[in-house]
């Protein structure tokens, strides 16, 4: 019985080290659900479309989402974040022949001239509003050195972004065969590019002007080519906060925009329509939709993990770099963390998963929280650490210190214990009292001899 109950103590200790606990959430409600009410998404004419929110990535809506797609000038959403992440918006951009007769001057331009010289920031502006072909050819020159170092450029970003069936071949998204994306990528890019702030300034401007340059004496006035931001326009959409426009013959109408309504952004992604005119109608449609159905559920920035979550996190950390935590580990959420469920869905049924990588450790990621409804994840929001301080790594001990986060292990002569100068004289007393005892023993024999001999001598008769 004894070695029965041994070996299932031995199994679960195994079954403990392989499989990561699920984390401790904030309890929610098993009757916490809003209204049961199925509604069905609107009919839209776009051939493909996606609706992902921009903060998590969660998916609220996709029609044939991966299936690649020509994406004409929705390409320079891409132009402008390789742009701003690898050049200076405030240096000068000479035009090239090649990029002022590379274009085809009937598709969309803004008349820049060979030689003619404005800012990256200029034609980022003029890029990305009034969608200048020639300007994107600029760019693409000015900060790689040619169009195709950039386009590789372009490729290795979206391939980072986690972009799987894009490619690019050009900086403007003319028509070319091996020039294709998704649906699902292109919204991968523009969530990427929401996070960066100068792209955000760019593509959310409504006017902007071009002052005169060496070559053109007037200023350039460009207003913004998205109708969803324009106030005077049939298609204004009060959340929309910028987004771009693109048609090619071969790509037809395509449209990425984002909108935001009660502290959630959505980036919404139609391709391949008649006319641009069914690109905002199908998003307007599909915001609607998402915005109506959806509902936000946010997670507290003092969320509190088990016990069991962090030691799980630390023996995670410690296996990674080698050493072991000294007891500053803290692990959390970000206090906008967020997940969005369909407004038919009782919260009392979905499940929460702990999920640990290694991947992003480096960048303090912990893992991932994935939120599921079934087989279906919802949302996974990021699990951050601080405080881990590895006792391997002698120069962050010594950093954590002198910071004061920990404390300094007690010196040899600040430990516990006897001092030196005590030892030294319970030392001398115990050789003494042992020289003592051993003096005594042999005293002891000396006389126990000395009467032997004497008792002998008595009974023999002789003197002693």
């Amino acid at each position: 019985m004894k070695k029965l109950l041994s070996f299932f103590i031995i199994i679960y200790l195994v079954l403990g080290q392989v499989i990561p606990p699920s984390i401790a959430m904030e309890k929610l409600s098993s009757d916490a659900t809003t209204s049961v009410t199925t509604v069905t998404p609107p009919a839209i004419s776009s051939e493909t479309a996606i609706v992902m929110d921009a903060n998590t990535g969660q998916i609220l809506y996709e029609k044939n989402a991966y299936q690649t797609m020509y994406p004409a000038s929705i390409t320079k959403i891409l132009t402008t974040l390789v742009a701003i992440e690898q050049g200076d918006l405030d240096s000068t951009i000479t035009m090239t022949d090649e990029a002022v007769w590379g274009i085809d001057w009937d598709s969309n331009h803004i008349g820049l001239q060979i030689g003619e010289q404005i800012t990256l920031r200029d034609a980022l502006y003029a890029s990305m509003l009034q969608s200048a072909n020639e300007a994107a050819w600029g760019v693409a020159i000015h900060v790689s050195g040619s169009l195709s170092a950039f386009c590789d450029a372009m490729n290795a970003r979206a391939k980072e972004l986690g972009c799987t069936n894009t490619h690019f071949s050009n900086a403007n998204g003319l028509h070319n065969d091996d020039h294709y994306t998704t649906a699902y990528d292109m919204a991968l890019i523009t969530k990427a590019a929401l996070e960066n702030p100068e792209f955000v300034e760019i593509a959310s401007t409504p006017n902007y002007t071009i002052p005169p340059t060496n070559m053109t004496a007037d200023s350039r006035y460009l207003s913004q080519s998205n109708r969803m931001v324009q106030s005077d326009s049939e298609y204004y959409y009060e959340y929309c906060l910028g987004g771009k426009t693109g048609f090619t013959q071969m790509a037809l109408g395509t449209l990425v925009t984002w909108a935001k309504k009660d502290g959630v952004t959505l980036i919404c992604v139609t391709m391949k329509t008649l006319s641009n005119a069914d690109n905002y109608t199908d998003s307007i449609a599909l915001f609607n939709y998402c915005f109506d159905n959806y509902t936000a559920h946010y997670l507290t920035a003092n969320h509190q993990f088990t016990e069991t979550d962090i030691k799980a996190a630390e023996k995670h950390l410690n296996s990674y770099y080698g050493g072991k935590n000294l007891g500053t580990l803290q692990i959390a959420v970000a206090p906008d963390s967020y997940y969005l469920t369909p407004n038919n869905v009782s919260l009392g049924e979905l499940s929460y998963n702990y999920i640990m990588s290694t991947n992003y450790l480096d960048q303090g990621i912990l893992g991932n929280m994935e939120v599921k409804d079934g087989s279906t994840t919802l949302a996974s929001i990021p699990i951050t650490y601080s405080g881990y301080i590895n006792s391997e790594d002698e120069e962050a001990v010594q950093a954590a210190i002198a910071a004061g986060i920990i404390e300094a292990p007690p010196k040899e002569k600040d430990k516990k214990g006897f001092p030196t100068f005590l030892i030294i004289i319970i030392t001398i007393i115990a050789v003494a009292v042992i020289a003592f005892y051993l003096r005594y023993m042999q005293i002891q024999k000396m006389r126990k001899a000395y009467k032997k001999k004497r008792d002998l001598a008595r009974k023999s008769g002789r003197s002693f």
